[in-house]
């Protein structure tokens, strides 16, 4: 259970930086930073939005992209980030709380 935490903490990690890293590009073009995640993103790279979705819908499992990355999408791109980031956070902890403290000494 703990190595499905941590990949999906992983996962929420790498949504969360990618998410800010698209805002800190929004912000630099003069972008209001309050838009859904994907104007933002097709603002800036429409070519990669469409690849993703592409690749997605083609190459790993089409319902993915309809029921759970396209809603993200629809998010304002703060929240995502942030969501992301605490998501990320607390599965994190959870790989920690379950493991054994060795208190030997020497």
């Amino acid at each position: 259970m703990r190595f499905i935490f941590g990949l999906l903490g992983l996962l929420a990690l790498l949504v969360g930086l990618a998410t800010s890293g698209l805002l800190a590009a929004a912000a630099a073009s003069g972008q209001p930073l309050m838009q859904p995640l994907g104007q933002i993103w097709f603002t800036l790279d429409a070519g990669s939005l469409n690849l993703v979705q592409a690749t997605i819908e083609r190459g790993l499992w089409p319902p993915l992209w309809q029921s759970g990355v396209f809603p993200l999408l629809q998010q304002p791109a703060p929240y995502v980030a942030l969501g992301a980031l605490a998501l990320a956070l607390v599965l994190f902890l959870l790989t920690r709380a379950g493991r054994k403290r060795d208190h030997k000494f020497g």
